[in-house]
């Protein structure tokens, strides 16, 4: 059993990135990332990492910071449904909506990653056109 836990917000991008990049069937195969910034060191308050894409269109960007990363998400015109997104926390994954009225994601360990991504294409198919 494993018993340590993946908090490093630098490798828990790496990994989304890898989600997102390594499936090319499925609704993931529509997803990418775009403007990867390799050198990119965690930061408090977060430091850019990479853009998501969606069919070469990007829907959000991800930020490491030191003991997560963070996936700022544009939902369709910007206004995300508040009953959708209030603050919620399941186990890894934090869930809010910004005052710009987008998604904001907090992945805190690398084993949230596949849930995350499951998160990323509900929310992207009920949200972008």
């Amino acid at each position: 059993m494993v018993e340590d836990r993946i908090t490093d917000g630098k490798r828990i991008a790496q990994l989304l990135a890898s989600e997102l990049t390594g499936l090319s069937t499925g609704p993931v195969a529509r997803l990418g990332v775009d403007d990867a910034d390799q050198d990119a060191e965690p930061s408090p308050e977060g430091t850019f990492a990479y853009d998501i894409v969606r069919d070469d269109r990007c829907v959000g960007s991800v930020f490491v910071h030191e003991e997560s990363a963070r996936i700022d998400l544009s939902v369709g015109n910007g206004s995300a449904d508040e009953s959708e997104v209030e603050e919620t926390t399941t186990d890894g994954l934090s869930l809010a909506s910004t005052d710009e009225g987008n998604l904001r994601v907090h992945v805190e360990y690398g084993a949230a990653v596949k849930r995350t991504v499951d998160l990323l294409v509900d929310v992207l198919d009920d949200h972008v056109d």
